[in-house]
């Protein structure tokens, strides 16, 4: 090979982009001329000790940013219309904290604003400890022969109706009257098919009704400590968190019922506090359900891990034990 390329080691960029960085680099600083042919990929991959594969994909990936072109039959050469040491990605390279001179500032709505302002809003790994494992199954015990059986099973329909994409903002229908059924069997909850959505993810079911339910200023209470995405999110929607201790019994609602603020939401995880395990009791539940009716405040009910009881009986839902709405 008639060029010096550096791949130089980033265990975040496949060596794929490594190559296609090298051979850029190698252009911008005019080793390689316009016009110039390119090593064959055979050349390529022997001399810098890689597949053929990452050569090709990384011949594609620099093709594609227009530096070079690839012939059918010919081989790969440089761009002929380069001139210079021009960067054709420099400004994609730009940081966005240092927006380039004259540019007009990006201007966000309130909730985006909001967003960028908020405090709360940490790396993953803040939380999501790896020796903890937050909120994550141990991957080991996944069953995944068993997932992998099921998959092929259903796969092999001969209904192809079923593959008509319907929207159903909902979700899907069967599975909605299933879930009502399952949870007025498991869990006590009054409601049919029409009631339920499914969301394809916790955080924007909470997001979601933050936005349905909740104005700039509205207070809202949820446990403390609890689940720390629940209260983030719902301050992204302009409202006030305040925090309600919890002991063995799961929140103090005495403590709750003498905040003098008007609580529009309450935000309660009943059955197995996170991250304390604490169950709310019967009697704190019926009292939680009193001082709502009269205040007017609304639950948002996070029945997390509620499956998990041993050696005693679940509690029923908050849903199932209200009488009013």
């Amino acid at each position: 090979m008639d060029v010096q390329l550096d791949l130089e080691y980033k265990s975040a960029i496949p060596p794929y982009r490594r190559l296609s960085d090298a051979l850029r680099k190698a252009i911008l600083e005019e080793r390689l001329k316009p016009g110039q042919s390119l090593p064959s990929v055979r050349e390529l991959a022997g001399s810098l000790g890689v597949s053929r594969a990452t050569v090709l994909k990384g011949l594609e990936d620099l093709e594609g940013q227009g530096y070079i072109q690839c012939l059918p039959g010919r081989g790969s050469f440089v761009n002929r219309s380069l001139r210079g040491n021009f960067d054709l990605m420099a400004a994609g390279e730009c940081s966005p904290d240092d927006p380039p001179e004259g540019a007009m500032p990006i201007r966000y709505s309130s909730y985006g604003q909001r967003l960028l302002e908020n405090a709360s809003l940490e790396p993953a790994a803040a939380e999501m400890l790896e020796l903890l494992n937050y909120a994550q199954p141990p991957l080991e015990l996944l069953p995944l022969a068993q997932w992998r059986e099921m998959l092929l099973r259903h796969c092999r329909m001969r209904d192809l109706s079923r593959l008509v994409y319907n929207v159903e903002p909902f979700g899907y229908s069967p599975l909605r009257g299933a879930l009502a059924a399952y949870l007025a069997r498991s869990r006590a909850v009054r409601c049919g098919a029409d009631q339920i959505v499914i969301f394809s993810a916790g955080q924007s079911r909470i997001d979601t009704l933050g936005s349905i339910l909740l104005n700039p200023g509205d207070c809202i209470a949820v446990e403390n400590p609890c689940f720390p995405g629940a209260p983030f999110t719902l301050a992204a929607h302009g409202a006030r968190v305040i925090p309600v201790p919890v002991d063995e019994q799961g929140m103090n609602i005495e403590y709750l019922s003498k905040v003098p603020e008007k609580i529009k939401l309450v935000y309660v995880v009943p059955s197995h506090h996170d991250p304390t395990g604490a169950v709310l009791s019967l009697a704190r539940r019926r009292q939680l359900l009193d001082w709502a009716r009269s205040s007017g405040a609304m639950i948002l009910e996070d029945d997390y891990d509620n499956e998990f009881r041993y050696g005693a009986r679940s509690l029923p839902s908050l849903q199932g034990l209200d009488s009013g709405n």
